[in-house]
Protein backbone atom coordinates (compact mmCIF):
# COMPACT_ATOMS: atom_id res chain seq x y z
CA UNK A 1 0.00 0.00 0.00
CA UNK A 2 1.19 3.50 -0.78
CA UNK A 3 1.87 5.92 2.02
CA UNK A 4 1.61 9.70 1.57
CA UNK A 5 5.31 10.05 0.70
CA UNK A 6 5.11 7.38 -2.01
CA UNK A 7 2.03 9.04 -3.46
CA UNK A 8 3.95 12.31 -3.78
CA UNK A 9 6.85 10.48 -5.45
CA UNK A 10 4.52 8.88 -8.00
CA UNK A 11 2.87 12.23 -8.75
CA UNK A 12 6.23 13.93 -9.22
CA UNK A 13 7.37 11.15 -11.57
CA UNK A 14 4.10 11.33 -13.54
CA UNK A 15 4.41 15.05 -14.24
CA UNK A 16 8.15 15.01 -14.97
CA UNK A 17 9.38 15.09 -18.57
CA UNK A 18 12.91 14.15 -17.56
CA UNK A 19 14.30 11.76 -14.93
CA UNK A 20 14.22 13.02 -11.33
CA UNK A 21 17.14 12.57 -8.97
CA UNK A 22 16.74 11.15 -5.49
CA UNK A 23 18.16 14.42 -4.16
CA UNK A 24 15.43 16.43 -5.91
CA UNK A 25 12.71 14.15 -4.54
CA UNK A 26 14.31 14.25 -1.08
CA UNK A 27 14.19 18.05 -1.11
CA UNK A 28 10.54 18.05 -2.19
CA UNK A 29 9.61 15.68 0.63
CA UNK A 30 12.10 16.93 3.23
CA UNK A 31 13.67 13.49 3.74
CA UNK A 32 17.08 12.01 2.91
CA UNK A 33 17.99 10.67 -0.51
CA UNK A 34 18.50 7.28 1.18
CA UNK A 35 14.83 7.30 2.21
CA UNK A 36 13.88 8.01 -1.40
CA UNK A 37 16.02 5.11 -2.65
CA UNK A 38 14.35 2.76 -0.16
CA UNK A 39 10.90 4.01 -1.18
CA UNK A 40 11.77 3.44 -4.84
CA UNK A 41 12.42 -0.24 -4.15
CA UNK A 42 8.98 -0.58 -2.58
CA UNK A 43 7.33 1.47 -5.32
CA UNK A 44 8.85 -0.63 -8.09
CA UNK A 45 7.13 -3.76 -6.84
CA UNK A 46 3.85 -1.90 -6.37
CA UNK A 47 3.70 -0.22 -9.79
CA UNK A 48 4.73 -3.41 -11.58
CA UNK A 49 1.37 -4.89 -10.56
CA UNK A 50 -0.28 -2.11 -12.58
CA UNK A 51 1.77 -2.37 -15.76
CA UNK A 52 4.40 0.25 -15.02
CA UNK A 53 8.02 0.36 -13.93
CA UNK A 54 10.39 2.86 -12.40
CA UNK A 55 13.64 3.03 -14.31
CA UNK A 56 16.72 3.94 -12.35
CA UNK A 57 19.14 5.64 -14.71
CA UNK A 58 22.58 5.81 -13.12
CA UNK A 59 23.82 9.38 -12.77
CA UNK A 60 20.53 10.77 -14.07
CA UNK A 61 17.64 9.77 -11.83
CA UNK A 62 14.34 7.92 -11.79
CA UNK A 63 11.74 7.80 -14.54
CA UNK A 64 8.27 6.27 -14.55
CA UNK A 65 7.62 4.03 -17.54
CA UNK A 66 4.12 2.82 -18.45
CA UNK A 67 4.33 -0.64 -20.03
CA UNK A 68 0.71 -1.24 -21.07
Amino acid sequence: MLNARMTVIIRELMKAHTPLTSEYLANVLDVTSRTIRNDMKDLESTVSDFGASIKSIRGTGYQLSILR
